[in-house]
C-alpha cells in the first residue's frame, strides 16, 4: 500500500508540473472476482465470488501514457475433511493437534474455512502509436494470504499465516474506439508478464522450485459512455490467468469477472 500511494504520488506530481499539456483521470474500479484454482493443494476446496475494490489514476502528456490501479478483496475458501488427523493439503496443516480442543469426532464431515485476502497493484508506462492503440511496459505485484482459520466452526488464532507474493514485469496493448456523434465507446487490453513469486508460513520462507516462476496472461474488454466531458463511465470483463512452472500440468490460478469503474479527468 504504501508503495503504490508513494506511485501515486509521483505521478500526481509529474501532472501537475505540465498540467497544461496534459490530462489526467482519477477514478475507482470494481471487480466482481471468479476464482478458479487448477491447483494441487486446492483440488477440493470450493472458493466464493470476491468483490475487489481500489482506486487508479491515469496521465497522458502527448503520446507518453502512465498508469496505476490497485484492486484489494476477499475470498472464502472452504471444505471437508473426514477425519481430524488427517493432513489437510490446501492448508499444510496437522488438524488433529486441534483434536481435543474442539471436540471433532473421527469420522465426521468437519468445515474447514479460510479467508484469502488478495492485493493487485499495476503500473504502467506506455507511448500511443495513435488516437486508437498504446503499447505499454507493465509491473504487477501480486500478495495473497491465507488467514482467519476455522475448523468445524471454531476459530483457530494461533494458526501461521500463508503468504504468496511477489512482482512480475511484461507488456501489452490497449486499444479505444470512438463512435463518431456518440457517447459510446469501446475499450480492450490485453498483457503478459513473468516473474517469480515467494511463499511463506508464519514469515518463513520456503523454496518451491520451478513452482516460484510465473506467467501471467490478462485481459480486458469492455464498452464506456461520457456521462459528461469529464466523467465517464466504464463497463467490462476482465480475466487474469496465471499458470507457475513450464510444464502443461503445472498449476494454473484464475481470476474473472465484470468490472465496473468511473473515472473523472482533469484538463
Amino acid at each position: 500500500m504504501k508503495r503504490f500511494m508513494g506511485i501515486l504520488f509521483v505521478m500526481l506530481i509529474v501532472a501537475v508540473s505540465v498540467y497544461s499539456q496534459s490530462a489526467t483521470t482519477i477514478g475507482a474500479s470494481y471487480w466482481r472476482a471468479k476464482p478458479d484454482f487448477e491447483v494441487g493443494m486446492f483440488q477440493d476446496v470450493e472458493v466464493s465470488d470476491g468483490n475487489m475494490f481500489g482506486p487508479y489514476i491515469n496521465f497522458r502528456s502527448g503520446k507518453l501514457v502512465l498508469g496505476g490501479s490497485l484492486y484489494m478483496g476477499n475470498f472464502k475458501m472452504e471444505s471437508s475433511i473426514n477425519d481430524p488427523y488427517y493432513y489437510y493439503n490446501p492448508y499444510y496443516y496437522y488438524y488433529g493437534y486441534y483434536y481435543n480442543n474442539i471436540n471433532l469426532i473421527p469420522g465426521d464431515l468437519t468445515k474447514v474455512e479460510v479467508t484469502l485476502k488478495r492485493t493487485d497493484i499495476n503500473v504502467t508506462v506506455g507511448y500511443s502509436l495513435n488516437n486508437a492503440v498504446t503499447v505499454f511496459g507493465a509491473m504487477k505485484n501480486i500478495s495473497e494470504k491465507l488467514t482467519d482459520y476455522k475448523i468445524g466452526g471454531h476459530s483457530i488464532p494461533d494458526m501461521d499465516e500463508i503468504e504468496y507474493n511477489g512482482m512480475l514485469f511484461g507488456g501489452g496493448l490497449s486499444a479505444v474506439m470512438v463512435f463518431p456523434q456518440s457517447a459510446f465507446f469501446l475499450f480492450g487490453s490485453a498483457a503478459y508478464l513473468a516473474g517469480n513469486m515467494t511463499y511463506k508460513v508464519g514469515g518463513e520462507e520456503f523454496d518451491l522450485g520451478d513452482a516460484e516462476k510465473q506467467k501471467l496472461l490478462s485481459f480486458t474488454v469492455g464498452a464506456g459512455y461520457r456521462l459528461t466531458p469529464q466523467l465517464n463511465l466504464l463497463v467490462g470483463y476482465r480475466g487474469d490467468s496465471m499458470k507457475s512452472g513450464d510444464e502443461e500440468d503445472d498449476a494454473e490460478e484464475k481470476y474473472s469477472g465484470i468490472t465496473v469503474s468511473l473515472g473523472y479527468t482533469i484538463r
